[in-house]
């Protein structure tokens, strides 16, 4: 393993590759970027303990790795642990492999060899896709709170009429648990006499 400096105001890259000249050579491009690789191993293993102690902004992780824990097995754990996106790097891409490495929701694929604008665009790519799942993780969680804490029973149905958000309010009101409602229609909350009209209504907004 080798730490390398670490700056709070670069792009942080765990780089995980076994063959010690390849790691150099990304390490390398990486700084010429501006961007932070904060420490590079060959060790799956040591991977996702080094995820959790130095929290990078991105892991570039080789899917074959010497040891019991290859690339995918120890994307899936950082994935699920912290969250944190990862690109893949492989010298192999037959169907069977990436088939399996789609399993842990990469954030991009690279082939090697790769060059230095290849590197360039998949690594913002991931950080521009990184931050607007960030974003709206916090914005549905602020959505979320607002809805839950309001009186007010608040009902959100899409374009078909079903049901898709149901707060605590609702409950109170019509009196079933939102796992009873989502994914119904509608409808079944009104009194008969106003659900034509209302399907009526819903026609004319998706034919708009």
């Amino acid at each position: 393993m080798k730490l390398g400096k670490e700056s709070e105001a670069k792009f942080r890259i765990l780089v995980v590759e076994d063959e010690v000249i390849v790691a150099r050579d990304i390490c390398l491009q990486l700084r010429e970027l501006d961007y932070e690789p904060v420490a590079d191993t060959p060790s799956g293993e040591e991977a996702v303990e080094l995820a959790e102690r130095l929290c990078p902004d991105l892991v570039l992780m080789d899917i074959n790795l010497a040891g019991e824990m290859d690339g995918i097995g120890a994307a899936t754990i950082i994935r699920e642990r912290w969250a944190l996106p990862v690109i893949f790097l492989t010298a192999f891409s037959s169907v069977e492999l990436v088939k399996r490495a789609k399993e842990a929701q990469p954030y991009g694929y690279l082939v090697k060899p790769f060059g230095e604008q290849e590197l360039r665009i998949s690594v913002e790519m991931a950080i521009h896709r990184h931050r607007s799942e960030t974003r709206l993780r916090a914005s549905e969680a602020r959505y979320r709170a607002l809805t839950e804490s309001a009186q007010d029973g608040i009902v959100t149905v899409d374009t078909d009429g079903a049901v898709v958000g149901w707060n605590r309010g609702a409950t109170d009101m019509f009196g079933y648990a939102e796992t009873e409602v989502v994914g119904q229609p509608v409808t079944m909350l009104m009194p008969s006499r106003f659900r034509s009209s209302h399907l009526m209504g819903m026609g004319r907004v998706q034919s708009g």
